[in-house]
C-alpha cells in the first residue's frame, strides 16, 4: 500500500464506523482533514498509528492539531520521513513558518478585539463563526494585508475562502514569504 493511502486509511479508522466510506472518499478528492469529525484524541492516536505502521519518529511539537489540518502537508511530512531519513526537518521548517503566520494574526485580531473573543476564535479557527462586526473585520483586515503585502478581500473571509485561520495562514506563506505573485483575494 502507498503512503497516500496508508494514511488516509489510517485517519479513516478513527471516524466514526457509519462515516468511515464517506471520510475515505472525501480524503481522496480534498485536503481539509479538520472538516472530517476528529477530536484531540483522536489526533493523537492518528500520530501514534503513523509513527507505528511507517516506523517514524514525528516531533513532538507536531502534535497539536493545526499542524496537520491539510492532508498534503501530513502526506509530504511522513513521505519525507520514509523516503529521505530527514526526520521531517525541511518540512518542519515549513509548518513552523506558516504557524509563525497564525500566531500574528491571532496577535493582529487581540489588537482590536476582546481577549474573550481571541480565545474563541483560538478554538473556532474561523473568523466566521466569532461574529465580527464588518467595521472590525475592515480593521483587521487592513493589517493584515499591511504586515504580510497581501490584498486580502472582506468578500474571501465572508465567503469562507480564508475566513479559516488554517487557510488564511497557509495561503500567506505560501504567496507572500515564499515569493509566489498571486491575485488579490
Amino acid at each position: 500500500m502507498e503512503i497516500r493511502e496508508k494514511l488516509i486509511e489510517i485517519i479513516v479508522n478513527v471516524v466514526e464506523e457509519d462515516e468511515r466510506t464517506a471520510a475515505r472518499e472525501y480524503l481522496k478528492y480534498n485536503n481539509d482533514v479538520s472538516k472530517l469529525s476528529i477530536n484531540s484524541v483522536d489526533y493523537i492516536k492518528i500520530i501514534v498509528d503513523i509513527e507505528l505502521a511507517f516506523g517514524i519518529e514525528i516531533q513532538d511539537e507536531l502534535y497539536e492539531m493545526t499542524y496537520f489540518s491539510f492532508f498534503d502537508l501530513l502526506y509530504e511530512y511522513v513521505k519525507e520521513c520514509v523516503e529521505e531519513g530527514t526526520g521531517g526537518i525541511r518540512l518542519l521548517g515549513k509548518l513552523r513558518e506558516i504557524k509563525s503566520v497564525e500566531e500574528k494574526i491571532y496577535q493582529i485580531v487581540s489588537d482590536f478585539c476582546s481577549g474573550d473573543m481571541i480565545e474563541n476564535l483560538k478554538i473556532v479557527r474561523d473568523f466566521n463563526r466569532i461574529h465580527l462586526d464588518f467595521n472590525m473585520l475592515d480593521q483587521i483586515l487592513l493589517e493584515i494585508n499591511r504586515t504580510y503585502g497581501v490584498n486580502l478581500k472582506k468578500e474571501a473571509i465572508i465567503n469562507q475562502e480564508y475566513g479559516n485561520i488554517n487557510y488564511l495562514s497557509r495561503y500567506i506563506y505560501q504567496n507572500k514569504l515564499r515569493g509566489e505573485e498571486s491575485d488579490t483575494v
